[in-house]
């Protein structure tokens, strides 16, 4: 969806540390209803708390 979105690997990574910082508990429903898999969605979400800013 991002990638449609014109989103690059990088942007994606921002985007997820950004909805992770904001709104976690929206971030792991949303990555739930996308029908990512649970051990998955902990990597995505560990790697998202460290800001690369």
């Amino acid at each position: 969806m991002l990638e449609a979105a014109g989103l690059n690997e990088e942007r994606m990574k921002k985007w997820h540390v950004e909805f992770e910082k904001t709104s976690p508990e929206v971030h792991q429903d949303f990555l739930e209803s996308i029908g990512i898999e649970e051990d998955e969605i902990a990597l995505i979400r560990k790697w998202s708390k460290v800001d690369k800013n």
